[in-house]
């Protein structure tokens, strides 16, 4: 009930501004108002390309340091089975030497 309320309360609000700006352009020509529009318009568009501007570089960046990340996991990826796969031969060399040791007290 309280949202209700406050979605009335600011659709109320919108059309008041909107009466208000009516009432202030009222006495202004079609044209007058249709000029206006047309600057607003190109304002905006300048600004598009203002923010596009800006986006790209970030863009980029962002598209960098994903890239980097993903190329230091496939490094590190690796490096970690190359660890285990040394892992893997220092047990197998270690039981080995073990084996030997015991072969030569038999000896």
């Amino acid at each position: 009930m309280a949202d209700n309320l406050k979605k009335q309360t600011k659709a109320n609000k919108k059309k008041k501004e909107v009466l208000n700006e009516l009432e202030k352009l009222g006495g202004q020509d079609l044209r007058v108002l249709q000029a206006e529009v047309g600057e607003i318009n190109e304002q905006l568009e300048q600004l598009k390309e203002e923010w596009e501007g800006y986006k790209k570089p970030i863009n980029e960046e962002i598209f960098e340091a994903k890239q980097e990340i993903a190329d230091k996991r496939v490094e590190y990826k690796y490096k970690n089975d190359k660890i285990k796969g040394l892992k893997q031969e220092l047990k197998g060399t270690v039981a080995e030497i073990e084996h030997k040791k015991k072969v030569l007290q038999f000896i």
